[in-house]
């Protein structure tokens, strides 16, 4: 800065009657000064920052809703079934065509074949539980068990209930002394008892290359 004797005559006459500064005003503008400098600017967030943390937020609280609503059931896939009838009193090893194999074991008996989603599969029934086969691999790819303790009847009797217009009846079958019936919707493969008139399994149609342990 340069010493007053470099000023013109008439600029050292103004500044001479300019009155001393308030040293309260002068803190005031220190303190604001101070307030602008590079530690508070190190404590600006960047606008992006924001928006990340807001997304963040937001989603987990979407997650969590998602997880607490009672309604929020898993989703379920439809598929598209057609059942194939096999000629009556066809040889345990016969096949059919659209069937490569006949996926014959001996302790089982094949009640109906059907295709999901055009791919074929089969309906087998062994003493504890009923399987639905992968025709192409003859893997067992879904099953439901059979009653442990059925209420047998001399006789086994038909299904007293009509099948529902929405489920295809895909098998009646006789098991120590109880008819059974195998129908499906688009989504579920049901067993029924027609002993009691009621469901007594059920599983999902399963994926196509899905093989049960």
């Amino acid at each position: 800065m340069t010493d007053d004797n470099d000023l013109s005559p008439s600029i050292q006459a103004a500044l001479s009657q300019v009155p001393p500064v308030d040293p309260s005003l002068r803190e005031s503008h220190i303190t604001a000064a101070l307030a602008e400098l590079a530690p508070a600017k190190k404590r600006r967030i960047s606008p992006l920052t924001v928006a990340a943390a807001l997304l963040f937020t937001l989603g987990f609280a979407a997650n969590i809703a998602a997880r607490s609503d009672p309604s929020n059931n898993p989703v379920v896939t439809a598929h598209a079934i057609a059942l194939v009838i096999p000629p009556k009193n066809m040889a345990p090893d016969a096949t059919i065509p659209g069937f490569p194999h006949s996926c014959y074991l001996a302790d089982t008996r094949t009640v109906a074949f059907y295709t999901m989603d055009t791919n074929p599969m089969q309906v087998d029934v062994t003493n504890l539980r009923v399987e639905f086969k992968n025709n192409n691999s003859c893997a067992v790819a879904a099953a439901i068990d059979l009653p442990k303790n059925p209420s047998a009847v001399e006789k086994p009797v038909d299904c007293a209930n009509p099948v529902p217009a929405d489920h295809t009846l895909l098998a009646t079958f006789d098991n120590t002394g109880v008819r059974y019936q195998v129908q499906t919707s688009s989504t579920d493969l049901v067993l029924l008892s027609c002993a009691t008139n009621t469901e007594v399994g059920r599983t999902p149609h399963p994926d196509y290359d899905n093989v049960l342990d």
